[in-house]
């Protein structure tokens, strides 16, 4: 999809998006050009904003600001993001993008191209030891959880099976079967 903005901003907005699995990724490539080819007069001043929602819409989070300067002559960038990182999971996630002149007159061009929601599952590899929150990576969120449970027993955290969060736990990641 191209688009073009002069004088004001142009939107385009996803349908909702099923994007309830842990590790729901999505990616696109991105074109945007605000370097005065067009025509204008005030060239390398427009920005492309890029948002996502986990309530169809009714509140927006950034993904990331494109511009005014960076990356503005054109050229496709592939870009990927993980919705947990900015959203909860849900099953109406909507993404808009936005390009937008809204200086002294000119010409900005923004096209997106290969959208993508993926999952990864899994329920079919060996359990990833460290994976406290299912998103099928070992990160700074299982950290956060890991902290959180610190000292307690009975918990998720528990990955060394001395029945207490401590220690133990801390560079324990590895498979297991389950």
């Amino acid at each position: 999809m191209l688009f073009r903005s002069d004088g004001g901003c142009t939107y385009l907005v996803s349908p909702s998006l099923d994007a309830s699995a842990p590790g729901s990724t999505i990616s696109y490539a991105r074109w945007w050009s605000n370097d005065g080819d067009g025509g204008g007069a005030d060239p390398l001043n427009e920005i492309f904003y890029v948002s996502i929602s986990d309530d169809g819409g009714a509140n927006w989070v950034s993904l990331e600001t494109v511009g005014p300067v960076a990356q503005s002559t054109g050229g496709w960038f592939p870009v990927s993001f993980l919705v947990s990182d900015y959203v909860g999971n849900s099953t109406n996630v909507r993404v808009r993008f936005q390009a937008c002149d809204l200086g002294t007159g000119s010409v900005a061009e923004a096209g997106i191209d290969a959208f993508r929601l993926e999952a990864l599952e899994c329920n079919d590899a060996p359990e990833l030891l460290g994976d406290l929150n299912d998103d099928c990576v070992v990160d700074g969120g299982d950290l956060g959880i890991l902290v959180s449970q610190w000292g307690e027993s009975g918990v998720s955290g528990d990955l060394d099976g001395d029945l207490v969060v401590g220690g133990g736990e801390i560079g324990r990641a590895s498979c297991r079967e389950r």
